[in-house]
């Protein structure tokens, strides 16, 4: 490249003092010169704080350093990172480990393929809170199996199905972000999911196995706390709720639109089976399904669920 564009890596810090420097220094370390780095810390309540402003300090490293008076949460912190951020290209991180190529490679990738795509990605390994290796596999191994070769071009349907890969480990166009007015939205807890079901649906993508990002796991994450306790009964509902945002999308087509109305049933089958929903709610869910695809079968599941709480029968004692 003969002028490296400008590329925006926003650091949302919250009581992440214990890992935030090594953060700091993944970014440093970048072989990519041309970076714009936004931290934000979110009103922490440890040292954080203390522990970035004297790194900046001591390191004299240029960035911009915002400090909330008051915790205004994930999405919105993310948000202003994509008002402030100018470059070209964008990413996000906090208390995950950046691989020192990952922004020279992902750029060279996109300006190499041109404005029709939005994202660029790859693979993540795992690291203990300690910063050590957590066993041989990736994200990629994990989720689908070794020798997975990730998706190109038009994946949307791809991302339907499963997440498929994570912003710490891509690139994003952020000129196509500012122009189609992307926001993140509290209402969806699966960020990532959000953001990727969005470049997707509106441009190509292009994929590796190459591993950018080195995934901390906290056992007191939010990610973890999510998927293994009663949070899970939220994160459906907030599933359920994106994909009714992505099923009016303006560019999907009847087989989109069937395809993400089998999510949708997928998700609310599995609330439909629990205690957690009132056969009311229960009942609204069925019937917004049923306006999406009307059937004598699926108004029945509503005339049940509004009667018995449930569409399983019951176990005898």
């Amino acid at each position: 490249m003969e002028k490296q564009p400008l590329v925006t890596i926003g650091s949302l810090c919250y009581n992440t003092g214990k890992y935030v420097i090594e953060t700091l220094k993944s970014i440093q370390n970048q072989t990519y010169s041309n970076i714009e780095h936004i931290i934000i810390d979110d009103c922490s309540i440890d040292d954080s704080v203390l522990i970035v402003k004297k790194w900046i300090e001591d390191n004299d490293y240029k960035c911009t350093f915002i400090q909330h008076k008051e915790n205004k949460g994930v999405h919105a912190s993310l948000n202003e990172i994509l008002e402030k951020g100018q470059g070209k290209y964008i990413t996000f991180a906090s208390d995950d480990l950046l691989t020192e190529n990952k922004i020279t490679d992902l750029v060279y990738i996109l300006e190499e393929l041109g404005k029709e795509y939005g994202v660029a990605y790859g693979d993540m390994s795992y690291i203990d809170e300690s910063g050590s290796n957590l066993g041989n596999s990736t994200w990629f191994d994990d989720k689908f199996y070794k020798g997975y070769l990730p998706p190109q071009g038009e994946i949307f349907k791809n991302i339907v199905y499963s997440i498929t890969f994570f912003v710490q480990a891509s690139l994003y166009n952020n000129e196509l972000l500012r122009k189609l007015q992307f926001k993140f939205d509290d209402r969806f807890i699966c960020e990532d999911w959000h953001l990727n079901l969005f470049v997707t649906r509106y441009s190509k993508a292009v994929g590796n196995k190459n591993i950018y990002c080195k995934y901390r796991y906290r056992y007191d994450s939010l990610t973890a706390v999510n998927w293994t306790n009663d949070k899970m009964h939220k994160v459906l509902l907030s599933q359920l709720a994106m994909f009714d945002e992505v099923y009016r999308y303006k560019l999907n087509t009847k087989e989109d639109k069937e395809l993400i109305y089998k999510k949708m049933h997928s998700l609310a089958l599995q609330l439909y089976s629990t205690r957690r929903l009132g056969r009311i709610n229960k009942a609204k869910i069925a019937y917004d399904l049923f306006n999406k695809k009307p059937s004598f079968k699926n108004i029945m599941k509503v005339m049940v669920l509004i009667i018995f709480g449930s569409i399983q029968p019951k176990k005898a004692s």
